[in-house]
């Protein structure tokens, strides 16, 4: 039996309320199960405000849960330094300008390789693959914020997996792209799955997950209320 890569138990969540010390606001997530098996292009789907964005949060070590578990690769997620967490897992924002901090793309993706222990040289070659392979080549002098939108979020891709990341959180990966933008980083996406990442989607696009998604995970009111093989989940 495939071992999951993550998983979630009975997690609880509330946003503390400010300037209240240890008193807390409305439950967030409630007594949320998931897991994450390897080579998936899972899913998650569900309405504004229901805990998707929160779960994020958690899962990257931004806030803590009240109660529960999550473990990734067999370990509790609190055992990891934030860094050696990041490392093993991306996360591409929304919108893909949050992430950019330098003036090329070039430098940008060099800065994602900056603790990471290998040679000036290795790092310039293990860029320049990585730019052709997302065909980011011919840019990576210009500005990141001066790039379209889908190499935008070409960009954000490519500098999560520099480190070697086999899972990849996106959040509304297509978000502000045209049909032909959106196709073309879809397609991307499930190549990467092929070569053996596993991906994860928040999405609201349901012709988007009934193309591309192995399997769904519905969220309502902070817990998992459907996970099924995509076929299933339409199906239904």
């Amino acid at each position: 039996m495939v071992e999951p890569i993550l998983e979630i138990k009975v997690l609880n969540f509330s946003y503390p309320i400010p300037g209240k010390k240890h008193a807390k606001g409305k439950q967030i997530i409630r007594d949320l199960y998931m897991n994450l098996y390897p080579q998936e292009f899972l899913a998650i789907v569900g309405e504004n405000g229901v805990g998707k964005s929160t779960l994020m949060k958690l899962l990257f070590k931004v806030n803590q849960p009240d109660s529960g578990e999550i473990r990734i690769y067999g370990k509790p997620i609190s055992s990891y330094r934030t860094k050696n967490l990041y490392h093993k897992m991306g996360l591409v924002f929304q919108n893909p300008e949050n992430q950019f901090i330098t003036n090329t793309v070039f430098d940008e993706m060099m800065f994602s390789l900056k603790r990471v222990p290998i040679s000036q040289e290795e790092k310039e070659a293990r860029v320049n693959k990585m730019l052709e392979k997302f065909h980011l080549e011919h840019e990576k002098e210009k500005s990141p914020f001066a790039l379209s939108q889908g190499q935008k979020r070409r960009l954000s891709v490519a500098s999560m997996l520099l480190t070697n990341q086999q899972v990849l959180f996106l959040d509304e990966p297509t978000y502000g792209q045209d049909f032909e933008n959106r196709q073309e980083l879809m397609k991307d996406m499930q190549e990467l799955v092929e070569n053996g990442i596993t991906i994860v989607m928040i999405t609201h696009d349901l012709s988007l997950v009934k193309q591309y998604a192995t399997r769904v995970v519905c969220i309502e009111k902070g817990t998992v209320t459907k996970d099924l093989p995509t076929a299933e989940y339409f199906a239904e």
